[in-house]
């Protein structure tokens, strides 16, 4: 596989941090590249190259896949803490019940949260 073969060959020669996020998500071949890839990088000799895969245990295990590469580490990532994350976005002034009803609205996904913190339509204009 002549992908293989060059990120073997730039893992040598560089430090790289190869991240495939959401494998849930994935088609059955990417799926089974990002696996290979982590796989690989584990087994190389002269690398000090990272693979890192996220994915949500329950969506993975409903689309009937799992993730096996006997020395990674999995870390668990416990539900997202809204009112640290909305407070720490503004500063320091978010109420409980705005971080509730933003982390309810955004069903917790950090990523899309942020958003909403950034485009802050919760703050009041002009007035209005």
């Amino acid at each position: 596989m002549a992908l293989t073969e060059a990120l073997m060959e730039a893992s040598r020669r560089h430090r790289l941090l190869i991240v495939f996020e959401d494998l849930h998500e994935l088609d059955a071949d990417s799926f089974a590249l990002a696996v290979h890839f982590a796989d690989i990088l584990r087994l190389a000799d002269g690398t000090q190259s990272q693979v890192v895969l996220t994915w949500r245990d329950a969506e993975l295990a409903a689309a009937g896949r799992t993730v096996a590469v006997p020395t990674a580490e999995d870390v668990t990532l416990g539900p997202l803490d809204a009112v640290a994350l909305v407070t720490a976005r503004l500063g320091g002034v978010a109420s409980t019940s705005l971080a509730a009803e933003l982390a309810r609205a955004t069903e917790g996904n950090a990523r899309l949260l942020n958003e909403v913190v950034d485009r802050r339509p919760f703050v009041k204009r002009d007035g209005v």
